[in-house]
């Protein structure tokens, strides 16, 4: 049993890639009933249009096709610089040049081509860095960012830098960018001297670049490990590339050379084009046949443009309208619905609003008549003469009573409100460290002394209770900081 599904699923997925091979695309149906596409054969397959077929009802049908090539030609190139940030190359003063030859070649790229930029070696970073995350042509920004990141982070110690893997992982990466249109040159520039324990290339990966539509090329310093410049020099022939070697003052000039020779390098992939044409026998509003293509399989849908109806050519479009039409007015009545509820919250906000001017019109009232009591200050606050005792009757001046330091100082309580503080400007001043430039304020409401924290650092605390605002009695024990008060009256 299992044997069988392990049949079953190779065969499905050879189906999968083969399907991979063709694409269908640009359906024209206003000429119904003959129907014309394109199909689109890859260019790393080895297959003809012989091998494709159209099926109707199950029964094949015959077709027409004409080449048409034109979406498969390259119009661009991707250049992906992979650098290793070496001591050697930083000692031997050969970033300088390095750092120039980079923006030359930026300049002297043509508009549609992409550079993007790699780094591998150094000790802080082992493994491959990647600069800029997409290719841009932005020479201003790749200028900076070469002036950024080429910097001495390797030491003469670290000799293990990985550029077999590093080459690796940098192909892979330049076989993800996007390819449409667009021709993909790695370029790998290295010492190439005790580089890796690991001198060789995973499995068949040499066998994969000569397949893939990328062209590896390798720039090495002069070196002495014949081995390495002869597997290295074969990755770059089994891709298309080349391999050279520099010498101090001849790098610019090598990556010149190099770079006219990929400019004039034609695409390794091109994709082949058809377009097919076949006269259908199906009537219907929508309609589709099979495309087969050695064993691969898809389906081309296509409609009749002379079929109308409630629903028209597109009922999936029609579908769409209606459920935006049944949206629209959900939230039309969601609309309604949350108006009159924000008229009933706002109604019943009124009326509260009204509850409390009722409210306050009554205080106000009651704040009178406590003005009037005879134990009050004057019969009037506006009129209130500082001079005057803040008690009835002149018996005495309310005074606060602070120990600071082993010194008791008094302070007499002539203003209705009285700020407290370090500062020179206060009208109680306290000479402490604990104490803020303005650290409370002290004052007198209907017959009632109150103290206020003016968000001091150390806080007010009334009979060892922190508070923000607080009644102050007789006799209460006050600490400002530390400093300890007394209300006297």
């Amino acid at each position: 049993m299992n044997k069988w599904l392990i049949i079953i699923w190779l065969i499905t997925a050879a189906k999968i890639l083969s399907a991979q091979d063709f694409k269908i695309s640009r359906i024209d149906e206003s000429e119904f009933p003959t129907i014309s596409f394109q199909l689109e054969i890859s260019g790393g397959s080895e297959k003809s249009i012989d091998g494709f077929t159209l099926e109707e009802y199950n029964n094949p049908i015959e077709y027409s096709s004409t080449p048409d090539d034109a979406t498969g030609i390259q119009q661009s190139r991707t250049y992906i610089f992979l650098i290793e940030n070496s001591y050697y190359f930083h000692k031997n003063k050969i970033f300088p040049e390095l750092i120039t030859s980079i923006k030359q070649v930026n300049n002297n790229i043509n508009e549609d081509d992409r550079v993007n930029i790699l780094f591998f070696g150094s000790k802080l970073q082992p493994t491959v860095k990647y600069v800029s995350i997409e290719p841009t042509a932005d020479t201003h920004r790749l200028n900076s960012m070469v002036d950024c990141y080429f910097k001495s982070e390797s030491d003469s110690t670290y000799i293990d830098n990985p550029l077999y893997p590093s080459i690796e992982e940098a192909a892979e990466y330049a076989l993800s960018l996007p390819s449409q249109n667009s021709i993909k040159f790695l370029i790998v520039i290295a010492r190439g001297l005790n580089l890796c324990n690991t001198l060789t290339f995973s499995p068949n990966f040499m066998e994969s670049m000569r397949k893939s539509n990328l062209y590896i090329n390798v720039v090495m310093f002069k070196t002495e490990t014949p081995n390495a410049k002869r597997e290295l020099a074969d990755l770059c022939e089994s891709s298309g590339g080349s391999f050279v070697t520099f010498e101090q003052g001849q790098l610019e000039q090598t990556l010149m050379q190099l770079g006219e020779k990929n400019s004039k390098t034609p695409p390794k992939i091109t994709n082949h084009c058809y377009k097919i044409s076949f006269k259908t026998a199906q009537n219907g509003t929508n309609n589709f046949v099979k495309a087969r293509f050695y064993g691969a399989e898809t389906v081309v849908e296509f409609s009749n443009p002379n079929k109308t109806g409630i629903f028209g050519r597109h009922p999936s479009t029609a579908f769409a309208g209606i459920m935006f039409a049944v949206l629209a007015v959900v939230l039309i009545i969601y609309a309604i619905v949350r108006n009159k509820v924000i008229k009933k919250i706002d109604d019943a906000t009124k009326l509260k609003m009204r509850e409390i001017q009722i409210q306050n019109k009554r205080l106000k009232r009651e704040i009178e008549k406590y003005r009037k009591h005879p134990v009050s200050v004057s019969q009037s606050f506006d009129d209130f003469n500082s001079a005057e005792n803040l008690v009835a009757g002149g018996q005495q001046t309310p005074k606060l009573i602070c120990a600071n330091d082993g010194e008791n100082t008094s302070y007499d309580l002539n203003k209705l409100v009285m700020s407290i503080g370090r500062a020179d400007d206060n009208d109680i001043v306290i000479h402490n460290r604990t104490v803020s430039s303005h650290h409370a304020t002290l004052s007198f409401e209907g017959g009632v002394f109150y103290i206020s924290d003016n968000d001091s650092t150390n806080g007010i605390f009334v009979n060892d209770i922190k508070i923000t605002k607080s009644k102050v009695n007789n006799d209460d024990i006050i600490r400002i900081g530390a400093v300890f008060a007394k209300l006297k009256y």
